[in-house]
């Protein structure tokens, strides 16, 4: 997608104005948003020229959230994706992503806005510089300690044979026998994955970046909850 598509300001104005502004280019951004995980890619969006992801996840939620509906309306069988995953994968698929965003609030939280991230940048620089004046400080002190050293050269050479043995015994304490990874006898084939499932029985390819979909995350919960209370009234009507 183009990076230059849109400005952060015609995306506030358009999310302030409940979609009065009438931008097209806003609504084509916000398709391709939508479609984040499914047939589009983070990376094929953010950065965008002057904004990040998290400049959008700040906005009114709501609002967006209810643009999002209106998306899956008009395309279907995104929306029989996130009720698929909801009905069949759901523990599979927060399984995957258990190390992730696996609480909706962690998405805003790691994707953060341009001026946050400039900040960051800013202040990661200040506490370089502080690290590599003390690297400085640190090298000065060791070529007067280097200077001043009284010991023999057999004595420097002895220990720096010491050092290089204890460093090589390191490393070979290191390192991993492979042929455990390789155990003999069949080839070990991996269980189908969900995405594989939904790809074979749907024919939509989805990928990992459907963990990042915040929208897409909402409306699976809600498609969980539909299910749940859908399956404690046929319970209490079949127990009745």
């Amino acid at each position: 997608m183009d990076k230059n598509l849109i400005t952060l300001y015609e995306l506030q104005l358009y999310v302030k104005s409940w979609g009065n502004s009438n931008n097209d280019r806003v609504k084509i951004f916000l398709e391709n948003v939508f479609q984040m995980g499914i047939s589009s890619r983070y990376d094929d969006i953010f950065p965008m020229t002057e904004f990040e992801y998290g400049d959008l996840l700040i906005l009114d939620q709501e609002f967006i959230y209810d643009e999002y509906i209106k998306f899956l309306e008009k395309n279907e069988i995104f929306d029989d994706v996130l009720f698929y995953i909801a009905e069949n994968e759901y523990q599979n698929f927060y399984e995957q992503i258990k190390y992730a965003f696996k609480p909706l609030e962690d998405i805003t939280k790691h994707f953060k806005t341009r001026k946050k991230l400039i900040e960051e940048e800013i202040e990661r620089k200040r506490q370089e510089e502080i690290e590599q004046k003390k690297r400085e400080e640190l090298m000065k002190k060791l070529r007067e300690e280097i200077q001043n050293e009284s010991e023999n050269e057999e004595y420097k050479s002895t220990s720096f044979k010491r050092e290089i043995n204890a460093s090589e015994s390191i490393e070979m304490s290191q390192m991993i026998d492979l042929n455990s990874f390789f155990p003999s006898g069949d080839i070990y084939t991996p269980p189908e994955t969900f995405e594989e499932k939904l790809q074979r029985q749907m024919g939509v390819n989805i990928n990992k970046d459907l963990q990042a979909n915040i929208y897409a995350r909402i409306r699976i919960e809600e498609h969980l909850k539909e299910i749940n209370k859908l399956k404690s009234t046929l319970t209490n009507i079949f127990s009745n």
